[in-house]
């Protein structure tokens, strides 16, 4: 969309004006005086869908003092309300343009820039006997404005480009400003860049910023750089109930003290779930291989207290109500992560990735770690095996996705009711959906913890030069009230956190609490199919 001449002729007017504040200048300067030095300007008017024009230009002043943007390095800003239109007109030096636009469309996601003088720098001078300044386009841009020279900063601009274009959750996901710092920073380091290796370390970095579980670097010319080694005491720990924390897996050496169960009171004095809840969220902020905060939070205390090889961690916990305290050491690698616990004794393996069972209290479980080929026949079988069960299960904590057609949404419809399923922050990409066609065909009820917010279709692109294709998500897939279930993840209808005392038992929460709901629903009835047919 153009911007209408009249907006834009208003615009470089109010520009010259502020050029001249800008160089501390008087705006109608006597033709006796020596002009100044020419200044590199530019200018951009950006137009608001959403928000209160006034609103947004005091908080773009804010947030540009608060953060020290008008440093002398960074060079001034001049912003200028065109209420009419609904326009905000920016001049400032090349520096702090894309800070301003990504301050504003962090507040109106909306916004659009309307005409800018992209490739063009605006030169502020004197324009001659009698005239006050003006602002015109130069006929060229400045040398360090020139395309960028090496390949490796030509692929990175273009990674920028097309990112910038087709990725869709910067708003969703609240990392635009992110974004455009990392943009600014990496750029600088492509400049110097002297080998595939370590570009391709660049986009890592990149790539983190977008907090994106499905993005993925392939075919890569060169070598990818090895992530710098983690290290943790081998703790996994889990958020229980009453604001506990729990172990979850015991390190090894500490099998005696730590098991699973044991409430955690302490970590180097602080509690614990304040300790945990804080990396938590310093690792959404870093960014990483996730989409969603919960999914961060997930690793933060199944990979407990990750830290420089041979970190020590002192560590209270209760025993028999009495606090005593353990000192563990950051020295296992993490191989994976911990997906299952206290589960069901004597289950039936189906394929690679199911597992059922027929539990005491009459009801059918079954375990889909993988939604595969495995799935449906799986689902099949248990359903054939197990007719007079009560109720049924199924239980996608720490499902690491996979994919499925109309076949297993007509098994998941065949499935006798009433139906429970479990999900957690490990329930990932299509295990998300299946929980979502769980509620939709089956009428299930959720129990556990919001999923992990990772579910969408993927592009891939490739590098000018050929170096790597990069796969990443274009869009999400969708929840039945038509939020994206990217970031949000699926929400379960009861909220289940581990209870120590039946962790330490080695009763599972959550199936606890999924068979307590099947025991209180009418038994499945007799005329609905309890096999599910042959042939889709």
């Amino acid at each position: 969309m153009l911007v209408n001449r009249s907006l834009w002729n208003r615009a470089i007017a109010a520009a010259a004006c502020m050029a001249a504040v800008c160089l501390g200048q008087d705006p109608a300067p006597q033709i006796d005086k020596e002009a100044p030095p020419r200044k590199v300007v530019e200018i951009q008017v950006i137009r608001l869908r959403r928000s209160d024009i006034g609103f947004v230009a005091q908080e773009v002043e804010k947030r540009l003092k608060a953060s020290g943007k008008r440093a002398p390095a960074v060079g001034p800003v001049k912003v200028v309300v065109d209420k009419r239109t609904n326009c905000l007109i920016v001049l400032g030096s090349p520096q702090t343009q894309e800070r301003v636009k990504a301050i504003v469309l962090a507040l109106d996601g909306e916004a659009k820039v309307i005409r800018s003088a992209k490739g063009e720098k605006l030169t502020v001078g004197l324009a001659g006997k009698g005239k006050a300044l003006a602002v015109t386009a130069a006929t060229r841009p400045s040398a360090g404005d020139a395309a960028p020279g090496s390949a490796y900063q030509r692929d990175l601009a273009a990674f920028f480009a097309v990112m910038d274009e087709s990725y869709p959750f910067f708003d969703l996901k609240g990392i635009r400003l992110d974004w455009v710092m990392t943009k600014q920073r990496l750029a600088k380091k492509a400049a110097a860049c002297r080998s595939g290796t370590e570009f391709l370390g660049i986009v890592v970095e990149a790539a983190r910023c977008l907090r994106d579980g499905h993005l993925r670097i392939l075919e890569t010319k060169a070598k990818l750089p090895a992530p710098p080694p983690q290290y943790y005491p081998g703790i996994s720990l889990m958020p229980a109930t009453r604001q506990r924390v729990v172990v979850m897996y015991p390190p090894k050496g500490h099998e005696a003290e730590l098991k699973t169960g044991t409430v955690v009171t302490e970590i180097d004095g602080t509690d614990a779930r304040t300790v945990l809840e804080r990396r938590a969220k310093k690792a959404w902020a870093r960014g990483g291989w996730f989409s969603s905060p919960q999914r961060a939070r997930l690793f933060a205390y199944r990979i407990a207290l990750t830290g420089e090889k041979g970190r020590r961690y002192r560590i209270a916990y209760l025993d028999g109500g009495r606090r005593r305290e353990a000192v563990l050491t950051a020295e296992t690698q993490p191989r994976g992560w911990p997906h299952t616990y206290c589960l069901p004794k004597s289950l039936t393996r189906v394929g690679r990735s199911f597992w059922y069972a027929k539990l005491p209290s009459g009801a059918g479980y079954m375990v889909l770690r993988r939604v595969d080929n495995s799935t449906e026949p799986g689902i099949r079988e248990a359903l054939k095996k197990h007719p007079r069960a009560t109720g049924w299960i199924a239980d996608l904590r720490g499902n690491g996705g996979g994919g499925y057609d109309v076949g297993l949404i007509n098994a998941v419809k065949a499935m006798p009711r009433p139906v429970a399923v479990l999900i957690d922050a490990g329930c990932i990409s299509a295990g998300e959906t299946l929980a979502r066609d769980f509620r939709r065909y089956a009428g299930a009820r959720l129990f556990g913890t919001k999923s992990a917010g990772s579910s969408s279709s993927k592009r891939q692109w490739k590098f000018p030069s050929g170096i790597a294709v990069v796969s990443f998500s274009r869009r999400s897939r969708w929840r039945a009230d038509r939020k994206p279930i990217e970031f949000n993840g699926i929400d379960p209808d009861v909220i289940v956190e581990p209870v120590p005392e039946e962790l330490a038992a080695g009763v599972n929460s959550a199936i606890r609490r999924a068979e307590g709901y099947l025991k209180k629903q009418p038994p499945p009835a007799a005329t609905r199919p309890t096999t599910v047919p042959a042939g889709t």
